[in-house]
């Protein structure tokens, strides 16, 4: 259990607080990609693959001419501003506090941009044995603008413009005819397009407490969330890349959401001597909340002289839908907690959650999950003091808990059904005369036998100082299991559920057992002089994941990562990491026909069958894959583990010093054992169609005796040929990073009052770098991504644990720059 506590009033006379900060922001790296002369030999190789004659227009003066960095036109540097006031006071009753905050916020991609205002205003009184507390506290956000496509950047053509007035909506654009290319003007979508939105939350709450009675307190406190939000758009009519039109049209969606938790508990603290006991007991109760979606498209404007949908003549609903607030429906628990010290050397604690959700189907909505643990403060003993008198302090800890999941899909344990979007346009023709009715069909497959997903969890540890604890280490085991993971079965669409855009065809069900185990250490140390006071720690950590088993519903390997509408490059099976990238291992560029000749040769030798090939399809310019299990073919089985997203070392670096009045601090951490999947290379150091390119495309195979590292542009390029799943797409995700970096200086109290009297009472000055710099050896924007965005299945990323690790564009973290002030009063 957690209990999360915010800044509170003070009493005593008004303390006004007030912080500035402004920062920039840049992107860390780009890319080494084609200039125009590369690009079109590029396109022509492409054609030349495929037999085709490559389009005029790229044997032109025009197509030699670098006109646009596409990457420098989409990254920026952004500006942002945060500012915070806070004003606190009271009296021994009352005490108040309330505090403002105003923050903007640029993309370091083009061109979106973020402004949210933040207030907090609480009230806590205290009369005799009763304690009440309210606060209110509210968000407003409001943006404009999308950001542009990264993808796009890359695979547009170096030679086109970024405007183009023949064409309609005055951007740029590129044809399969003309250029042998459909790729899309990454900056058409900011110019034809505006987003905004506004968003309104507000997060009320209040709680009564009273003593009832020396060490019995019993609280009950309800908090609750209000949410309202409003999108708008507007597109004007333009044409995008193959002459694909698109009309002028307006949009606006409204969302409204809320709920609240209610809960009840009593707390015991009491001390007797050597003996002291704190208990807990109460229950908590989430509701299911509300969310309510509209979203509506305008047609029909003549022009475009009013971008609002309030002067559109045809108003459609595009989506009417409402539902629950939370995932997991209604919640309910049950808690207790019970902790006995003895002597301030011994400690004991128990606890227990009973939890229900009614996510869960009733023969499985609820789940008990219990934890014991013990401390023994080793340095209180005589005997450690008489024989080991370095140690100033020194714990052992050991400790068991169950904690439980319900955070999935509320549609998992009962039948759904879809009648199109607008609701009621999926039809179907039946009868003689095969007329079009309306219809719904099932997009969902009950599971009632569904639980709660549950990790059991195993905690040593060790704490020890030396040197009146300048020098402390902090040593700790630890040995999680996860069981009845909720993960979604893929199910054939034969069976009549998904195969619908939106609506995939899955099964969630318990279907995953795994293990994390390993071990963290934190060393540290501090010291301080009159005028110099400093502190230095490391801390690392190994972790070693693994896959137990898939449970009894379905033993089939897990696969997922799908990008590009390639084949999933992870696989989940007992005995390795969860989501382990999977697949073949390459061995070089075939550089002529006689060496695949002499390949087919030795296979047709070891297998005794006449028309047996090494690997099928494979030609002169194609990735020679590496047979594996040595039966001298390629095939299914000579795929392998390529990897884990998941680190098995982590380690970080923090440093700190004060000499006077100048503050200095380094935060560093890095990643270890740890592997990505640059599906970036789609576009970087792949030709599939015609697109840009990294210039590590230039090392590719053109013509036979050609020792390359890349393969022929456009030739083989599917699922089962050279881009089929394996290490080509794999690489080394570890690095260092360099977190945060601050130079500060405090004003004495002497200087403050030599300028400012009694007004102020604090002032501090500094500057700020984050993300200085990366070491790393991965070739994207930044090996430290975030879920998968553009994959998954049918499209869609799926469970984020079987499709981690994988880079397909993800806006990359920023280098920024800061500079703040301080100030009290």
């Amino acid at each position: 259990m957690v209990i999360v506590t915010t800044k509170k009033a003070k009493s005593g006379i008004p303390q006004i607080l007030f912080d500035s900060q402004v920062g920039t922001s840049s992107v860390r790296k780009q890319l080494d990609l084609l200039n125009a002369n590369d690009y079109v030999n590029l396109i022509k190789d492409i054609a030349a693959t495929n037999n085709l004659t490559p389009p005029a227009k790229l044997n032109t003066p025009f197509v030699g001419v670098d006109r646009t960095d596409w990457q420098k036109e989409i990254f920026k540097t952004a500006l942002s501003t945060q500012n915070n006031a806070s004003i606190s006071g009271g009296g021994e009753k009352v005490t108040y506090n309330l505090s403002l905050g105003y923050l903007t916020q640029q993309a370091i991609v083009k061109d979106y941009r973020l402004r949210r205002l933040n207030s907090r205003f609480s009230l806590d009184e205290k009369l005799g044995r009763f304690h009440f507390g309210q606060s209110l506290n509210i968000r407003y956000t409001n943006t404009n603008g999308q950001t542009a496509s990264i993808l796009n950047a890359i695979s547009y053509a170096p030679y086109q413009p970024i405007y183009d007035p023949a064409i309609l909506g005055g951007y740029s654009i590129l044809t399969n005819v003309d250029d042998n290319s459909n790729a899309v003007n990454p900056l058409q979508s900011l110019g034809v397009q505006t987003l905004s939105s506004n968003d309104l939350v507000l997060y009320p709450q209040v709680f009564g407490e009273v003593n009832i009675i020396k060490g019995l307190t019993f609280r009950s406190q309800l908090a609750g969330v209000y949410g309202t939000s409003t999108n708008d758009s507007y597109q004007i009519p333009y044409i995008t890349s193959n002459n694909l039109g698109f009309s002028r049209q307006a949009g606006r969606a409204f969302n409204s959401y809320s709920n609240y938790t209610f809960e009840n508990y009593l707390s015991y603290n009491r001390i007797f001597g050597k003996h002291s006991i704190s208990a807990t007991a109460g229950t908590s109760y989430i509701d299911a909340g509300s969310s309510k979606y509209l979203s509506v498209l305008g047609t029909g404007m003549l022009n475009d002289n009013v971008k609002d949908i309030g002067v559109a003549p045809t108003i459609t609903s595009q989506a009417n839908t409402s539902g629950y607030y939370t995932q997991f429906g209604r919640a309910i628990s049950y808690y207790g907690r019970l902790v006995y010290t003895f002597n301030d050397r011994y400690i004991l604690s128990g606890s227990i959650r009973r939890d229900g959700s009614s996510n869960f189907g009733p023969q499985s909505r609820y789940g008990n999950f219990p934890g014991v643990g013990f401390a023994w403060r080793i340095s209180e003993e005589e005997f450690v003091k008489s024989a080991l008198p370095f140690i100033s302090d020194a714990k052992f800890r050991i400790g068991w808990g169950r904690t439980g999941n319900n955070k999935f899909g509320l549609t998992t344990t009962q039948v759904f059904t879809f009648g199109g979007s607008p609701t009621g346009n999926l039809i179907y023709s039946l009868g003689d005369n095969k007329s079009f009715v309306n219809g719904t069909t099932v997009t969902s497959i009950a599971n009632p036998l569904l639980r709660w997903e549950q990790t059991d969890q195993t905690d040593i540890g060790l704490d020890l100082g030396f040197l009146k604890n300048k020098l402390t280490l902090t040593l700790d085991y630890y040995n999680r299991k996860s069981s009845g993971l909720l993960v979604g079965i893929p199910v054939p669409t034969s069976v009549g559920i998904g195969g619908l855009s939106g609506f995939s065809s899955t099964l969630i069900t318990n279907a995953a057992d795994a293990q994390n185990k390993g071990f963290e250490f934190q060393l540290a140390y501090a010291d301080k002089t009159s005028d110099f006071n400093y502190n230095v720690s490391v801390n690392g950590g190994y972790n070693q994941n693994k896959t137990l088993s898939l449970g009894a519903q379905s033993s089939t390997p897990i696969i997922g990562g799908y990008f590009n509408n390639l084949n999933g490059i992870t696989l989940t099976q007992p005995g390795s990491p969860i989501g382990a990238f999977y697949g073949y291992a390459v061995d070089h560029v075939a550089s002529t026909q006689a060496e695949i000749d002499a390949l087919n040769a030795a296979t047709r030798q070891k297998t005794g069958n006449p028309a047996s090939l090494y690997q099928d399809g494979l030609l002169p310019g194609d990735f020679i894959f590496k047979d594996l299990n040595n039966d001298g073919v390629v095939d299914s089985k000579d795929q392998k583990v390529l990897g884990s997203p998941i680190p098995k070392f982590t380690y970080g670096f923090n440093a700190g010093a004060s000499y006077k009045n100048f503050d200095l601090n380094i935060v560093m951490s890095g990643v270890q054992g740890v592997q990505l999947a640059n599906s970036l290379k789609f576009y970087t150091e792949n030709a599939s169609t015609g697109h840009n390119a990294s210039t590590a495309i230039l090392d590719r195979w053109r013509k036979p005796g050609d020792i390359a590292a890349l393969p022929r542009a456009g030739q083989n390029v599917t699922a089962t040929g050279n881009l089929r799943p394996s290490d080509f797409f794999v690489e080394n995700g570890s690095y260092l990073r360099v977190r945060n970096v601050t130079l500060g200086y405090t004003f004495t109290k002497t200087a403050l009052n030599s300028f400012s009297g009694n007004v102020l009472s604090r002032l501090r000055v500094y500057v700020a770098a984050q993300n200085l710099f990366t070491i790393t050896k991965y070739t994207g924007y930044d090996p430290e991504i975030s879920t998968q965005t553009n994959g998954g299945v049918n499209g869609g990323a799926s469970d984020y644990i079987f499709n981690r690790g994988i880079d397909d564009g993800q806006i990359p973290q920023p280098r920024t720059f800061l500079a703040g002030i301080q100030v009290g009063f």
